[in-house]
């Protein structure tokens, strides 16, 4: 990934997942104000943001951490979604999931996580809003499925500048060859040259330069 992409990809990336979180947490509040369910509202809240920021740590030291991590994510969303009233702005943070799991897993099974995102959500939803919870499962996993195109996006833009810088690099280094070669056989033949002259302007001065 070229330097100035990957700045604006991670930052578009950090901007997403910011707003989508601050506009839950604000939900959040309102909506379970005055309410004995709030505290643990904001505590999931907050188990799945320090998932999120500890992620890249624990993930540069376990390799095969992202898996993991992704599960209890996603487990963590679903028991939000499970709090009493009718929460399903709460699956707005799978948008976030999506973008993750888009640069982090291959393609088979990030799309095998969104269906499977959006199989639960209809289920989960169907016991607060019954045949609504269909509209509103594929309103969310439109969005994913957008999140994630996206990222998808980007992310084969910058592989495909990286393939062409690549490409210009051995085409630099081919004619640079190519050019060395040229020169060497050229200084080869002059030195060759410059000593069978050397030889007849002993033998036969008169030869020399026919």
């Amino acid at each position: 990934m070229t330097r100035p992409s990957a700045w604006l990809s991670q930052w578009i990336y950090i901007l997403a997942a910011s707003l989508y979180f601050v506009a839950v947490l604000l939900r959040t509040w309102l909506f379970f104000n005055h309410s004995p369910v709030l505290g643990r509202a904001l505590a999931q809240l907050l188990a799945w943001l320090l998932l999120i920021v500890s992620e890249p740590l624990i993930s540069q030291r376990w390799r095969n951490y992202f898996p993991l991590y992704l599960l209890l994510q996603t487990l963590l969303l679903f028991v939000m979604l499970s709090l009493p009233d009718d929460l399903d702005f709460m699956a707005a943070l799978l948008g976030v999931l999506s973008m993750q799991t888009m640069y982090r897993m291959p393609t088979r099974l990030d799309v095998a996580w969104i269906v499977v995102c959006a199989a639960l959500l209809g289920v989960v939803l169907w016991f607060g809003y019954a045949y609504q919870a269909l509209a509103l499962a594929l309103i969310y996993t439109a969005g994913n499925v957008f999140l994630d195109s996206y990222t998808r996006t980007i992310r084969l833009q910058d592989t495909s500048t990286r393939l062409e810088r690549l490409s210009a690099g051995r085409e630099r280094n081919r004619q640079a060859r190519e050019l060395h070669d040229s020169v060497t056989q050229t200084v080869f033949s002059m030195n060759m040259t410059t000593q069978s002259d050397a030889l007849l302007l002993e033998r036969d001065p008169s030869r020399v330069g026919k």
